[in-house]
């Protein structure tokens, strides 16, 4: 394993994109600041040209339209998709201008803080933005762009006697079963939450709702692709006699950036980067 610093290919970031503020939330270093109600949008091409375009906002889609946003438009007698990069109140061109076609997806799928990052790596690296938008996207979100589903969300509707619930135990156990679980969660009350319990829920509370004893609203939920795995913390490994020189390197750049280099760490399959790479990244978080 080795450790080689070399000179970055810029003495120093780009104006305006020093890479500590790369995180922060503020717009990208365009003319224009965002705009409610913004009749153009400058948008980035995510095909093979390194093209920016102004397209005008059609009425369907006016205060719809954010920096970051996901769209398609006209471009040759064909759809094409794109990044809008700017909101504008007019464009700087003397032709009419064609539409934004559509929204992709209900939400930007970039933040203004993404597509500063894009644009600062674009640059440093010498790398066309439209291919480093396309890398920050994974294709199963650029195919199907939302990544949420929708989920019922029930709430009592009308309190019950003793003698009321008592009936419907003896008439529909399962039924009263669920609605007493429905009163038990009170705003956890969801619909896949009742089938874990209960597996034929979705059954059984058709009847509850046309005799008005709960309400259906439907929600919009988060998928979290970790919702079912336990993490548990581990400690550092002992570090080889090649490691640690390499961490400790690292490490001294990580608390001098100032004076530090970018670094390239070779080391076979197998060698230990890992290790190394968890342990700066630990270094980092504990710094703040």
């Amino acid at each position: 394993m080795s450790l080689t610093q070399k000179q970055p290919p810029h003495a120093s970031p780009p104006p305006g994109l020093e890479q500590a503020s790369l995180f922060a939330d503020e717009a990208p270093t365009h003319e224009s600041q965002p705009q409610c109600n913004a009749s153009v949008v400058r948008v980035q091409l995510e095909g093979a040209a390194e093209l920016e375009l102004d397209y005008a906002v059609p009425d369907k889609l006016a205060g719809k339209l954010t920096i970051g946003s996901r769209v398609t438009v006209p471009l040759h007698g064909q759809r094409v998709q794109a990044v809008v990069i700017a909101l504008l109140a007019a464009s700087s061109g003397k032709f009419k201008l064609r539409e934004v076609l559509g929204l992709i997806g209900s939400r930007p799928m970039f933040t203004t803080g993404l597509l500063k990052l894009a644009h600062w790596i674009a640059d440093y690296y010498v790398a066309p933005v439209h291919q480093v938008l396309r890398a920050m996207l994974p294709q199963a979100v650029r195919d199907k762009p939302e990544s949420f589903i929708t989920d019922s969300h029930l709430t009592i509707a009308k309190e019950w006697t003793q003698e009321e619930i008592d009936k419907m135990h003896k008439a529909a156990p399962m039924r009263a079963r669920v609605l007493e679980l429905i009163k038990e969660l009170g705003a956890d009350a969801t619909l896949s939450r009742l089938r874990k319990d209960i597996p034929r829920a979705t059954t059984l509370i058709k009847p509850l709702l046309e005799q008005g004893w709960i309400t259906r609203a439907e929600a919009r939920i988060e998928r979290d692709p970790y919702d079912d795995e336990q993490f548990m913390p581990t400690s550092p490994l002992k570090l080889t006699e090649e490691q640690a020189p390499a961490l400790d390197t690292v490490l001294k750049a990580i608390r001098d950036p100032e004076k530090s280099k970018p670094m390239l760490l070779h080391g076979v399959t197998g060698s230990g980067k890992t290790e190394i790479y968890l342990q700066a990244i630990a270094e980092v978080i504990e710094r703040g």
